[in-house]
């Protein structure tokens, strides 16, 4: 899912509906990295952008009556990374 483009909507339906009818336990998300520098490259939202959807995804999981969770895709060795990016 785009949680770049979820967070960007005020309106919480779509994020609500989602939570309660459309994760089966599980939701994956791509965060991808989370040095600025190689988001950036990426040209993908800052970390925090992710970290926002994290906790508003578990806030409205628990609302929901719901244990899910989130698996995040992380990449290493993207052109532009530093081995400090990696570490």
């Amino acid at each position: 899912i785009r949680f770049d483009y979820l967070m960007a909507d005020p309106d919480d339906t779509f994020f609500k509906e989602l939570v309660e009818y459309h994760v089966s336990g599980q939701l994956k998300v791509a965060p991808e990295h989370c040095a600025p520098n190689t988001l950036a490259y990426m040209g993908k939202p800052p970390i925090e952008t992710f970290n926002k959807f994290k906790d508003k995804f578990y806030e409205l999981s628990k609302k929901a009556g719901k244990k899910q969770y989130l698996v995040p895709y992380l990449m290493s060795s993207h052109p532009g990374s530093t081995l400090k990016d990696a570490v």
